[in-house]
């Protein structure tokens, strides 16, 4: 297996396990804007 066969196949693991957390519902996601906000990086932008 070369390095683009290896790095291929990690990816495709990553995003199978991914999918799942997603249908345990294990997957929280937050908007960027909340992101942002709870790391203090709204600094100097307008609103």
């Amino acid at each position: 297996m070369d390095l683009t066969e290896q790095v291929d196949a990690e990816e495709a693991q990553a995003l199978a396990q991914y999918r799942a957390q997603q249908e345990a519902g294990a997957v929280t996601s937050v908007p960027q804007d909340e992101v942002r906000r709870r790391f203090g990086l709204n600094v100097g932008r307008v609103a």
